[in-house]
């Protein structure tokens, strides 16, 4: 299903004559949220959140009860302190662990075994959160090779690099990382899921930018014509 918000920004770019990729359905890890072209010849990559208390950038970590070992799928530069928030729910996580009878994270487990755990607060006991610089979020989308994002509410901002020179602000604020036990979807009828230890970044920010891809005018003053106008 694709994010309401993503397709209204897609929309709207389409509105102000913009060549835009055809969205795809659910969240990718991967790639961007939306792809446009513009007129000379460049790509735009655009990250699309609905508000400042969306999820933003993440991984998952890999556990061994046994080898009390713990691994990022995705490193970053702030693993150190994401570690000891993991850690300080190690005893938590074991709980959980002994009651399904796995010694692991990733996981498997039945949509009964879930809401017995899930009732008796197993779960929720896992659940925790740091804070880390915004460059958590930054470099998370720069290595996909991202660099522009909107958010609802906020507007439009630069990541790290502001590679079309658009006349809009870096993003800033602080990031929460939140760490929890998720549970991926299955397919219809499907008893078994499987769950990992996801780390999600939520942004804290203030700041406001002078545009916005809510707005398909803000649109054209930003990228027709190939030119970038003054900020108003």
């Amino acid at each position: 299903m694709v994010d309401p918000y993503e397709q209204k920004i897609h929309s709207n770019l389409r509105q102000a004559g913009i060549q835009v990729d055809d969205l795809h359905s659910g969240s990718s890890n991967i790639g961007p949220d939306m792809c446009a072209h513009l007129d000379n010849n460049s790509s735009l990559f655009i990250e699309a959140k609905a508000n400042k208390s969306a999820q933003m950038g993440g991984t998952s970590y890999r556990y061994d009860k046994l080898s009390k070992s713990l691994t990022p799928v995705s490193p970053t530069k702030y693993d150190d302190l994401i570690h000891i928030a993991i850690l300080k729910k190690q005893k938590e996580i074991d709980a959980y662990l002994d009651k399904l009878g796995v010694t692991s994270i990733p996981l498997k487990a039945t949509k009964d075994q879930r809401s017995e755990l899930k009732s008796l607060g197993l779960q929720a006991a896992i659940e925790s959160h740091v804070s880390v610089p915004i460059n958590f979020l930054i470099d998370h989308y720069n290595k996909k090779g991202v660099y522009y994002i909107q958010i609802g509410g906020q507007g439009f901002f630069f990541m790290g690099s502001n590679p079309l020179k658009l006349p809009i602000p870096e993003i800033s604020g602080e990031m929460r990382v939140e760490i929890r036990l998720g549970y991926g979807g299955g397919k219809p009828g499907t008893l078994v899921r499987t769950a990992g230890l996801r780390v999600q970044g939520r942004l804290k920010t203030s700041n406001t930018s002078p545009y916005t891809l809510e707005n398909p005018d803000h649109i054209k003053q930003l990228f027709m014509n190939g030119t970038s106008p003054s900020v108003p």
